[in-house]
C-alpha cells in the first residue's frame, strides 16, 4: 500500500510460455504492464542468431557498423524460450511507471464525492503502489539472468498488476457513471484480515529460515535470496494495507525523509519564486512548523486528510487491495518453495 508519489514519501505485449500459478491464473510478462504494450518478440536459438550474421561472419569485408547491428541482444531462457532482457525489462517498467501515474491520478481520496467511488479509488491507489514496488524487485531478479527465477517474479508481478487493472476498470466506470457495486460481504471479510496476514508472515518467516538453510555453496541461494526479497516487499506492502484497512492509520516519516522534503520545498521556493534562502526557510517554518517534530505532524496529517483516512470508502478500498496483495504474498512462498525443491 506504500504511498508513493504523494507529496511526503511514507515508509513505500506479448506472449510468452503459458505458467500454471497455484492459483490457477495464467500470468504472463504482459501483465505486468498492460496498457499500450508492443509485442514482445521471443526468439528461438535459431532465429537469435540468423543467416545474415553467418553470412557477416564469413564476409570479411562487411563492414564493423553492420556487423556491431547484428550482434545477438541478451536473452534470458524462459521455458525452453529465449526471451529479449530489453524486452523484458522494457515491460516491467512500463508497468511500473504506469503504475506510479495512476497513484498520483487516485492519490488524493478527500476529492471522491460518494464511498463506493472512493472505495474503488482506493483500491487503484494501494494497489498501484504495491504493483509498484514488486516491479522493481521483478527488475532486480531479471538482471540476474536466472530464467526460473524471473519465470517465479513474472508471476507475482504478473497477478498483482492484473488485479490492479481490475480495481482501475471498476475506477473509471464510476467515473463513468455505472459504478460496480461493491461486495456485500466486506465486513466479513475485513474481521478475518488480521488472521490472514498473520497466516502469511509465519509462511513468509518459515521460507526465509529454509532460503538461509540452504548450503552457501548452493547455486540456488543467491536467486532464491532474490525471490524471497520479492516475497517480502509485498509483505511489507500488504501489511500497510491491512493496517490502514482495519483503521489503524500508522505512517512514519523519518529524518532522513523529512530532510529531502524541506530541501525540494525550499528548492522549489528559492528557483521558481525567487525567495532567498532565509525567506524560503521562514515560509516553510510558517507553513510546517519550526521544529522538526511539529513538521512531521503537520505533514502526516495532510497525508492523513489525503487519503481520507477514516472514511469507510478508503477503508474499504484498502480492504479490498489489502486481500489481492495478500495473495500475491501466498503466491510467491508457494512459487518460491517450488523454486527450491
Amino acid at each position: 500500500m506504500t504511498e508513493q508519489n504523494q507529496e511526503v514519501p511514507s515508509t513505500p505485449a506479448g506472449e510468452e510460455p503459458a505458467v500454471q500459478s497455484p492459483d490457477s491464473a495464467v500470468e504472463s510478462p504482459a501483465a505486468v504492464g498492460s496498457e499500450g504494450q508492443a509485442p514482445v518478440a521471443v526468439e528461438s536459438t535459431a532465429t537469435a542468431g540468423g543467416e545474415s550474421q553467418a553470412a557477416a561472419a564469413v564476409d570479411s569485408t562487411a563492414a564493423p557498423a553492420a556487423a556491431a547491428s547484428e550482434t545477438p541482444e541478451a536473452t534470458i531462457e524462459i521455458e525452453g524460450q529465449k526471451m529479449p532482457v530489453d524486452s523484458l525489462v522494457f515491460i516491467v517498467q512500463h508497468g511500473i511507471n504506469t503504475c506510479q501515474v495512476r497513484s498520483s491520478v487516485t492519490g488524493d481520496l478527500n476529492q471522491a464525492n460518494d464511498q463506493v467511488l472512493r472505495a474503488y479509488q482506493a483500491a487503484a491507489f494501494f494497489s498501484s503502489n504495491t504493483a509498484a514496488a514488486i516491479g522493481a524487485q521483478v527488475l532486480l531478479c531479471i538482471a540476474s539472468g536466472d530464467g526460473a527465477l524471473v519465470k517465479l517474479a513474472m508471476q507475482v508481478g504478473g497477478r498483482m498488476n492484473k488485479r490492479h487493472e481490475e480495481f482501475w476498470k471498476d475506477y473509471n466506470a464510476c467515473r463513468d457513471g455505472d459504478p460496480p457495486a461493491l461486495p456485500g460481504d466486506l465486513e466479513t471479510r475485513r474481521q478475518g484480515l488480521r488472521a490472514r496476514l498473520e497466516a502469511a508472515n509465519a509462511l513468509v518467516a518459515s521460507t526465509a529460515a529454509s532460503v538461509e538453510a540452504l548450503a552457501d555453496d548452493d547455486s540456488l541461494k543467491a536467486s532464491a535470496r532474490l525471490a524471497l526479497q520479492l516475497v517480502q516487499v509485498a509483505q511489507r506492502e500488504a501489511a500497510s494495507s491491512v493496517e490502514f484497512a482495519l483503521g489503524n492509520f500508522n505512517m512514519e516519516i523519518s529524518d532522513e525523509q523529512l530532510k529531502e522534503t524541506v530541501a525540494d520545498l525550499k528548492l522549489q521556493l528559492m528557483v521558481l519564486m525567487g525567495k532567498s534562502e532565509a525567506e524560503a526557510t521562514a515560509m516553510i517554518d510558517t507553513r510546517l512548523g519550526a521544529t522538526d517534530a511539529a513538521k512531521k505532524a503537520t505533514m502526516v496529517n495532510a497525508h492523513r486528510t489525503k487519503l481520507a483516512a477514516d472514511s469507510q470508502g478508503s477503508l474499504d478500498g484498502a480492504l479490498l487491495s489489502s486481500e489481492q496483495e495478500l495473495a500475491a504474498v501466498e503466491l510467491g512462498v508457494a512459487l518460491l518453495t517450488i523454486f527450491m525443491v
